[in-house]
């Protein structure tokens, strides 16, 4: 199972305040890889990251037919398992702080792994961007929640439909891309909002024109947006993004370039990304583009429009996208979990990670009036930064860090 898989079901059980455990092996490749050894790093991010999330960990192995374990694989395993023992106390009787609540993409008129990557390209998003996340169900409370996004091709129920439209207002802010506003027949399910679908986009791959006023960055050239997406109307909202049409449809006979058609000068008038009183709409399916071939600057316009409804991350705001942050609460205390390991691909066939990223010359941003950070387990104060936050020193992989009375100031103020 890929990582992002694991992350995916680990955030939609990891709220339910249930027991559970998080599976992997000792092999570098699938069960039953006799001989292959996973390296060390790639083996602490699988387990630390199930500890962060509050599950537990099974590594798992298969005995020979001589039926003596491999020691190499034990070596390996008890290295990890001892890290994950000595962190236990820091993470005891404490709770995830999950601020964005992501609406699976699951339906029946597609195919379950196309879901999947909608599923995985929002919580990939919401990682980078250091927003902890979980995702929801029917029954999901959306009580701590700021902001609920709906997947590329969520299906809404009646019931979740009202359960949605109390929590719009009441305050709570929504992201809705591409058919995510839907019921079971492919209708617009939102009648709170002002969004009306239209048609499919005929002429793709199309393009976005970004309005200067929202992304200076994204407006200097028209950016790509290769899957089809849908012509919509938002009367009396803020249009952010514009489609741009390409001079044709490419097909066998009939192209222009090496890959795509290049758009026209002029827009279509189409909008793609609208806003309107605290929600954001994305006519395209930005998540599942995400997840399947990097859209960048989908990714940039999804971080440009969460920080308009709800701000930059409370804990880890500007930090690299590589590095990953778990909040958690306990009693008055604030933990966090800074996890820095970066697959790469080195091979055709397998994603690696050998090496532990440093937290070297990073800097975490937390709220005003935090004074003090200290490092579990050696009781270590970080060094304010001069411009604000705390520098981070350089440990690598794994970072916990202690924030105490966090709650208790956070409600003093």
């Amino acid at each position: 199972m890929t990582p992002r898989r694991v992350t995916r079901l680990a955030r939609s059980t990891s709220h339910w305040g249930k027991p559970w455990l998080a599976m992997t092996g000792r092999f570098q490749t699938l069960r039953g890889d006799f001989g292959g050894l996973k390296p060390q790093p790639a083996l602490e991010f699988e387990c630390f990251r199930a500890q962060a999330l509050g599950g537990g960990n099974s590594v798992g192995d298969q005995l020979p037919p001589r039926g003596r374990l491999d020691p190499a694989a034990y070596d390996l395993i008890g290295a990890v398992y001892a890290q994950l023992e000595a962190a236990e106390p820091f993470y005891e009787n404490s709770t995830p702080l999950v601020q964005v609540g992501i609406t699976t993409s699951g339906t029946v008129r597609l195919d379950g792994d196309e879901t999947a990557k909608s599923d995985e390209g929002a919580i990939q998003m919401c990682e980078e961007a250091h927003y902890e996340c979980s995702l929801l169900e029917a029954e999901s409370s959306f009580d701590e929640l700021e902001l609920v996004i709906l997947g590329d091709s969520t299906t809404l129920t009646p019931d979740f439909v009202a359960k949605l439209r109390a929590f719009y207002q009441r305050g709570g802010k929504l992201l809705i891309a591409h058919k995510g506003g839907c019921d079971a027949e492919g209708r617009w399910a939102l009648d709170f909002l002002p969004i009306k679908l239209e048609d499919e986009v005929e002429m793709f791959p199309a393009y976005w024109r970004t309005a200067a006023s929202f992304s200076p960055d994204l407006a200097r050239t028209d950016r790509v947006f290769y899957q089809q997406g849908l012509v919509v109307s938002a009367p009396g909202c803020e249009v952010l993004v514009e489609r741009v049409l390409p001079y044709f449809k490419r097909d066998d006979v009939r192209y222009c370039s090496h890959l795509q058609t290049p758009p026209r000068p002029e827009s279509s008038g189409q909008p793609v990304v609208v806003a309107g009183e605290r929600f954001v709409y994305f006519a395209d399916p930005i998540f599942r583009k995400y997840r399947q071939a990097g859209n960048i600057a989908a990714r940039d316009a999804w971080r440009l429009a969460i920080k308009r409804l709800i701000g930059p991350a409370p804990f880890g705001d500007g930090l690299a996208t590589t590095v990953q942050v778990y909040p958690r609460r306990r009693g008055e205390d604030l933990l966090l979990t800074l996890l820095h390991y970066v697959p790469v691909r080195k091979a055709l066939n397998i994603d690696m990670i050998e090496e532990r990223g440093s937290f070297a010359g990073e800097v975490l941003r937390l709220p005003a009036g935090v004074r003090e950070v200290r490092i579990f387990g050696t009781q270590e104060k970080l060094p304010p930064a001069p411009e604000g936050g705390f520098v981070l020193p350089t440990a690598r992989g794994r970072l916990l860090l202690e924030v105490s009375g966090f709650f208790a100031l956070i409600n003093e103020r």
